[in-house]
């Protein structure tokens, strides 16, 4: 048995790029030309820009792995992952400060360099961070839609609630244990 058996399993990464472009693409159209529609097409921009679709890819071999064959539908599961996963990291970089993501300014920067520019009332980070989390609780609904309209069975789809729910709820408190973590293992601060 070779890794890669079909030329569809070889394709996974550009199959669940293709998804996420179709899905967001509509969701670009649903929005149409309200302010919003900037919301999905940064979304869009950002999520598209690299990555290796690990996540896409875990999906299918363990569908693969069960018996299942390939088809739309795990690829629109894999897609919905992707998604959850990009947000999960841009909320990532948002506690390690981090500047870059995938060699480009991380979201939060890119959003605080756009209110500057644009010479907008308020301060620019705080308004990158509230945005930028805005823009990751969008893609995590979203993730769910696209998980839900995949065209699973929904028999398949109710055992999937409970796992989904965890990984979020894991994902969460382990940020939350690990800025406070950070916090203790700080010095004291001697400001009053």
């Amino acid at each position: 048995m070779t890794l890669f058996p079909t030329t569809q399993a070889r394709n996974i990464p550009s199959r669940v790029d293709a998804e996420l472009t179709r899905f967001l693409d509509r969701k670009i159209a649903e929005l149409g030309d309200l302010r919003a529609g900037e919301a999905a097409h940064l979304i869009k921009e950002c999520v598209l820009e690299g990555g290796k679709r690990l996540q896409g890819m875990w999906a299918y071999w363990g569908w693969q792995a069960g018996g299942r064959p390939d088809g739309p539908e795990i690829i629109a599961i894999g897609a919905a992952l992707e998604l959850f996963h990009w947000a999960a990291l841009i909320v990532d970089d948002i506690f390690d400060q981090s500047d870059t993501r995938r060699g480009l300014p991380a979201l939060h920067r890119r959003l605080a360099d756009l209110h500057r520019e644009r010479g907008w009332r308020g301060d620019s980070d705080h308004y990158a961070l509230v945005q930028t989390l805005c823009l990751t609780d969008i893609a995590w609904a979203w993730s769910d839609e696209l998980m839900f309209a995949s065209g699973m069975d929904p028999k398949q789809l109710a055992t999937r609630r409970l796992p989904n729910d965890l990984l979020r709820s894991e994902v969460w408190l382990g940020q939350y244990l690990d800025m406070e973590e950070r916090a203790r293992r700080s010095p004291r601060s001697t400001r009053r």
